[in-house]
């Protein structure tokens, strides 16, 4: 799978071209993003449990519990294929969602 229209077969030259001319830092873009998106990812049990100390008499335990793996795994996931796309752009992949976590899995684990 590649991610981005403009980074087939390896050529980002227009994108990076755009980039100049608007003084954008492609680099630097990419390392902001990646640690927003894991800011959010970690902050993500904090915003979990205060839904629950709210509104857990609006929802059934056991559901609410399955929802909250969930969105974890999610954004797991999301920060896994969004790191190689960040970093790695020109990298494809059959399954990115799986590919990813589990290089990023292997190269920090």
């Amino acid at each position: 799978m590649n991610f981005h229209p403009y980074f087939r077969n390896g050529e980002n030259t227009r994108v990076q071209e755009l980039a100049q001319q608007a003084n954008i830092d492609l680099n630097q873009q990419a390392r902001l993003s990646v640690r927003n998106l894991g800011d959010a990812r970690k902050a993500l049990p904090k915003f979990q449990a205060e839904f629950r100390n709210l509104l857990i008499q609006f929802a059934e335990v056991d559901e609410l519990n399955n929802l909250e793996r969930l969105e974890q795994a999610i954004f797991n996931d999301v920060w896994c294929s969004w790191y190689f796309f960040a970093f790695h752009p020109n990298r494809r992949f059959q399954n990115a969602t799986w590919q990813c976590t589990q290089e990023f899995s292997n190269q920090v684990g």
